[in-house]
């Protein structure tokens, strides 16, 4: 770009312009590179033009994608219920800069998870026993998140569901009651069912291997020398590369199931963990300290 630059008509540069950011592209695309932190770069690609700005910038963005003429970003982009596009598997637009993969239909009714991660959050602001009913990222995500990124005819189309929490099967541990929520994270069942199904979440052998606690963050008695010797934390198998998802790279993301409960020698209290999918795809059923900041995937069931 060594003339004038064709958006700010003042900025000039060899590959970017130095005032408002544009440099050459030739993909239409746009993406929150993070959508949570004001901090990060919100990238937003239109015509052949490339530009980033912070999110505070919005209005802006909105202002030249209209000249452009791209999409506006208030307008809702799900496809409807005779659009052959949605399939499992499929990647689909809803929502304001959000891109989902179908991973179930049903009823007239796809099951959507971001396709990639939105942006890092702790599961809960504070380090104590909590389940997904309670916990702040639940409040977030039907909240704040929801009113965000939707309008009122995206949000008509989200569906209330009734989300079950069944224990952790591997710890012994309750994750709290059942919740109506227009957006959710997975569970651990659901991070095996809907990524290949395997069942491993399930086998009748690390069942048997958990201790029967009615108390949540029951810790490890009997399970202890099956977790240690056979990986037992962790669920790897072959569905782990479809369960990979990005934050710039590949990044841990959090599931709504309670993980366990760790003693800290070095801090002399516990830590309180929720389960996780890990960078590399395999689902992490101890899980990470709460209070840890993690991706965040919303879930939602959508009315076709």
């Amino acid at each position: 770009m060594s003339e004038t630059c064709v958006v700010c008509k003042q900025g000039k540069g060899p590959e970017k312009c130095e005032i408002c950011g544009f440099s050459d592209s030739g993909v239409i695309n746009r993406k929150f590179v993070n959508i949570e932190d004001g901090n990060h770069w919100l990238e937003t690609v239109v015509g052949p033009y490339r530009i980033e700005w912070e999110k505070n910038c919005l209005a802006r963005i909105k202002e030249l994608e209209s000249q452009l003429g791209a999409v506006k970003n208030n307008e809702t982009s799900a496809p409807d219920n005779n659009d052959k596009t949605v399939k499992r598997g499929a990647v689909i637009e809803f929502g304001k800069f959000l891109k989902w993969r179908v991973l179930d239909i049903e009823d007239k009714k796809a099951l959507l998870i971001t396709d990639t991660i939105i942006g890092k959050r702790q599961y809960h602001d504070k380090n104590l026993v909590i389940t997904w009913d309670k916990c702040t990222l639940q409040k977030y995500l039907n909240c704040d998140f929801i009113e965000r990124f939707f309008s009122e005819e995206d949000k008509k189309r989200i569906v209330n569901t009734k989300v079950t929490n069944p224990d952790n099967l591997w710890y012994g541990v309750k994750c709290g009651t059942e919740t109506t929520d227009k957006i959710f994270l997975l569970s651990l069942e659901e991070a095996d069912k809907y990524f290949g199904n395997s069942g491993d979440y399930l086998i009748e052998k690390r069942k048997n291997h958990c201790p029967a606690a009615i108390q949540p963050f029951g810790t490890i008695t009997v399970n202890k020398e099956f977790i240690t010797a056979n990986n037992g934390s962790l669920m790897s198998n072959e569905n782990n590369a479809d369960r990979i998802a990005k934050y710039e790279e590949p990044y841990w993301w959090w599931l709504r199931s309670v993980g366990s409960n760790v003693y800290d020698y070095n801090s002399g209290s516990n830590n309180y963990n929720a389960a996780c999918v890990n960078d590399d795809g395999s689902v992490n059923v101890k899980g990470r300290k709460m209070t840890t900041k993690g991706g965040v995937r919303p879930a939602l069931w959508l009315q076709l």
